[in-house]
């Protein structure tokens, strides 16, 4: 199970960023204490992090930056806004997200983090895509194999179940977004 280690200082970052394999995918939270959205975005992280595994070598590496107090670091990966996670690999970056769409932080996590999984990493393990309900199913011609739709629907339900779990107070609206 990866945390999320807090980088205090400029020199604390370069000894983190330096000791990590080239392979690494490194996930940054730039984040403010007084902004609401960036203690949302800190749960979100955090229960990400605990479904990815420490491994050897390290696959990700969860880091999280107060973005005023290191705002030379905040200028290096142009943060403008909080929160704003930036992932990257080998020094270069993949992947910006600002704002608290925790959909999209998950999305981009799984994306990138499966890449570097799927080159450093035996196909028979678990990535965290499977483990939330990607259809990852492959036939031996490398097609991909359609789910039972009962088997869909249960783990529709699982998710939306999980969903309205994940705070103490959700709003549903109905219409349609204009």
């Amino acid at each position: 199970m990866s945390t999320i280690k807090d980088i205090t200082s400029i020199e604390a970052w370069n000894d983190h960023v330096s000791s990590l394999p080239a392979s690494t995918l490194l996930i940054v939270s730039f984040h403010a204490p007084w902004a609401a959205p960036c203690a949302q975005m800190a749960t979100v992280l955090k229960t990400l992090a605990s479904e990815y595994p420490v491994t050897e070598p390290l696959s990700t590496s969860w880091v999280s930056i107060d973005a005023e107090e290191l705002s030379d670091i905040s200028e290096t990966y142009n943060v403008t806004a909080v929160p704003f996670l930036v992932l990257s690999r080998n020094g270069q970056v993949l992947e910006t997200v600002s704002g608290s769409s925790a959909v999209k932080v998950r999305n981009a996590i799984e994306i990138h983090a499966n890449k570097s999984a799927q080159s450093g990493t035996e196909a028979s393990e678990k990535t965290p895509a499977a483990a939330n309900g990607a259809a990852t199913a492959e036939g031996q011609a490398g097609d991909v194999v359609p789910q039972d739709p009962e088997k869909q629907k249960e783990e529709l339900f699982r998710r939306l179940g999980d969903l309205v779990k994940a705070a103490p107070v959700m709003l549903f609206m109905k219409g349609t977004p204009s």
